[in-house]
């Protein structure tokens, strides 16, 4: 499947972003990923030791909310599937 992948990260600009992807999308057929990235702040501790220093989880929970505020605020009947990634400070 040829999906359209879209940042999402609760500016109007990327709300603007996901309405033109869901548009485009149904005029062509597509389906669309909503995609929020995100980096954990770290400590470097003992012997340059990686530290994070929030909870994961509690990140990810933020940003499935920041999606699904974003999708509410531009609704669509369109098939949606939401991804989240955490990149590594190591």
């Amino acid at each position: 499947m040829n999906e359209i992948l879209v940042g999402v990260d609760g500016t109007d600009a990327g709300d603007a972003a996901l309405r033109w992807s869901l548009i485009h999308a149904f005029l062509t057929g597509r389906g669309v990923t909503a995609l929020h990235a995100w980096q954990l702040p770290a400590d470097i501790g003992p012997g340059g030791l990686y530290v994070p220093s929030v909870d994961d989880t509690e990140l990810a929970e933020q940003a499935r909310a920041l999606v699904d505020e974003a999708l509410a605020r531009v609704a669509s009947t369109l098939r949606l599937s939401r991804r989240f990634r955490c990149a590594s400070a190591r």
